[in-house]
């Protein structure tokens, strides 16, 4: 780009970045040191005609550029220069700037007058990471010509600062205890004034050499902003280590001095120990329930203690087949108190089991405790026993081939079921009666019972109430039966005949019969307008209305099961003979029946 105002010609260009020297052997631009103040008043000019040149050959007017040009990184500069021709030619003037970019060539006008041209150019040199306060130097040549082979040169040194580049900050934390093998935190973080890009290192080192170096990198960033680059370590040996970071913006041979900031953490690895605790202890102290369906609440503590502060868990198996329980401290080296309630059902044996934890393999304490669980349950009792007996009350004794019932009334304080198991002693089957029903606090239990023989014979009761509790719940009732064979029959007298007038409520009487220990039944028959009727008792009645003569059989049996039977007849008329028929009905009804009975009582005599 070039313009001209009056006189003078301006060129504006702005370079591609050139390549740093010392990195690829290009020697266009040089890195120095800061150099002294230069203090050349005008650049190094030169002036040399061509093989076929004619006239006079352009000059440099003055000193400008200077012999050495400051310029900064990646900022546009304008640099003028001033020639003349005295043949009046125009000039043409060729600008190498010494990084790479294309030559820059403009015309003046005519120049019998001094013209001046500009040029504007931008250096840009690739910086190497973490450089900084030093000059990078390339050589500007400037050449002009009048177009008719007559050259004139002009050198200078343009001079290049890069600004001071300044270190990074960093720091490193790590805990100051850690455990072996334990997973250790290491935070690192660092900042770059200029955000570039971080080269983080860290030595490990036990106290006597250096074990393991990582290395990481971290791109650039904003200027001046923190980033972390935290990482993790497993230490498999207990001992002191250092841990140190370095944290470097430059790269190679650079890596010195401010541009490779260092810190350092020491952790102390231990092995960790296993928590403490004192035994189980429970309250009650001594618990009891009542039943196997009662129950009873307990609890139990233990106090724990792990000297690392971690965290500790109890876990508890209370050996009844419940599910596992746990608590846990919320970590710190001081004494927890550690409980859980627990509810048994019924009595027994318990092994109560805790084990104590801190989370780490092989730190497993386990803690044992048998709770004995006992019944305050009281067994059953046979209070009462009966059943229906012949003989004296000191020698009572049953019929053999006869039904007896055999009844027992049992307590039981808690009210339990009840499960009884009989045995007659004869050989029979053994009967089993279960018993869950009480009435005023008595449970009863009635069982027949035939003996075919006779004999003594010892019945046995088993009875219980599957509860544990005091003394021994299974018992035994004992009672010996006297059986006797009883092989007499009885006697039957089924009374006298009657003769009554119609309609008359008629009394039996079969207390004339006997037997040679007691009569066990009464029962009398005969038939009434063509149905069966059936009587039992020792005097039934029975109300004749239709005439006639009844037969009516008495059968008696004894409790042996002997019987034998009588006949009374029964003869229903409208009129007796020998009583007035002029009596009027009413009276009849009431005198025949009473002097039916006096008749009986005179006959009986």
């Amino acid at each position: 780009m070039a313009w001209l105002v009056g006189a003078i010609a301006v060129i504006s260009l702005v370079a591609a970045s050139p390549i740093l020297s010392g990195l690829d052997g290009v020697t266009s631009q040089t890195r120095c040191a800061e150099p002294e103040p230069m203090v050349e008043v005008s650049a190094v000019d030169s002036a040399r005609p061509g093989p076929l040149a004619s006239g006079n050959p352009p000059v440099f007017i003055g000193t400008s550029p200077s012999a050495v040009v400051f310029v900064s990184p990646g900022e546009p500069k304008i640099i003028f220069v001033r020639v003349s021709d005295m043949d009046g030619d125009n000039v043409n003037v060729r600008w190498n700037f010494g990084d790479g970019t294309p030559d820059v060539v403009n015309m003046t006008d005519p120049a019998s007058a001094t013209q001046t041209v500009y040029v504007e150019h931008t250096w840009n040199p690739v910086i190497e990471q973490g450089v900084g306060g030093v000059y990078i130097s390339y050589t500007l040549d400037i050449m002009i010509d009048d177009g008719n082979g007559n050259y004139a040169y002009r050198t200078s040194t343009v001079a290049c600062y890069i600004p001071e580049n300044y270190g990074p900050q960093s720091d490193i934390e790590i805990q100051s205890l850690a455990f072996v093998n334990d997973t250790v935190d290491i935070t690192a973080k660092a900042n770059d004034t200029e955000g570039e890009p971080l080269t983080w290192t860290f030595v490990f080192n036990d106290t006597v050499s250096d074990f393991l170096t990582l290395v990481y990198y971290t791109p650039a960033t904003e200027p001046a902003t923190w980033q972390w680059n935290n990482i993790t370590h497993t230490f498999d040996h207990e001992g002191y280590y250092n841990v140190t970071l370095y944290v470097s913006d430059a790269l190679g041979i650079n890596q010195t001095g401010l541009h490779n900031t260092s810190d350092r953490a020491t952790v102390v690895v231990a092995y960790n120990r296993a928590p403490c605790n004192t035994n189980i202890a429970n309250l009650p102290e001594h618990p009891s329930v009542s039943g196997s369906d009662d129950y009873v609440d307990v609890s139990f503590y233990i106090e724990v203690l792990d000297i690392d502060g971690d965290v500790v868990t109890a876990a508890w198996d209370f050996g009844d087949g419940s599910a596992p329980e746990t608590n846990s401290t919320s970590g710190g080296s001081v004494v927890y108190q550690l409980s859980q309630i627990h509810r048994f059902i019924g009595p027994g044996e318990f092994n109560v089991t805790v084990t104590i934890s801190d989370g780490r393999p092989g730190n497993e304490v386990i803690e044992y405790l048998v709770v004995t669980i006992i019944s305050t349950n009281i067994p059953p009792s046979v209070v009462l026993f009966s059943h229906l007996a012949f003989g004296p009350p000191w020698d009572p004794f049953v019929f053999s081939g006869t039904e007896v019932w055999y009844e027992a009334t049992l307590i039981d304080a808690e009210m339990d079921d009840l499960e009884l198991v009989w045995d007659f002693g004869d050989g029979s089957p053994n009967v089993h009666v279960n018993l869950t029903d009480y009435v005023d606090g008595n449970a009863s239990c009635a069982v027949n019972h035939v003996y075919a023989d006779a004999g003594v014979y010892a019945i046995v009761i088993l009875y219980t109430d599957n509860q544990i509790g005091l003394f021994n719940h299974t018992r035994e009732y004992y009672i010996s039966v006297r059986v006797e064979a009883d092989n007499v029959l009885p006697v039957a007298d089924a009374g006298e005949d009657q003769l009554v007038q119609s309609p008359c409520n008629v009394y039996f009487d079969g207390s004339g019969s006997v037997d040679d220990w007691a009569i066990a039944n009464y029962s009398w028959s005969f038939v009434y307008n063509g149905t069966l009727v059936e009587l039992w008792g020792v005097s039934p009645s029975f109300e004749f209305w239709t005439l006639g003569t009844y037969v009516v059989l008495l059968n008696v049996t004894d409790y042996a099961g002997n019987c034998n039977t009588s006949q009374v007849t029964v003869e229903v008329v409208e009129v007796i003979p020998e009583y007035p028929v002029t009596l009027p009905a009413a009276v009849l009804l009431v005198l025949v029946p009473v002097l039916h009975y006096i008749r009986r009582r005179k006959w009986s005599q």
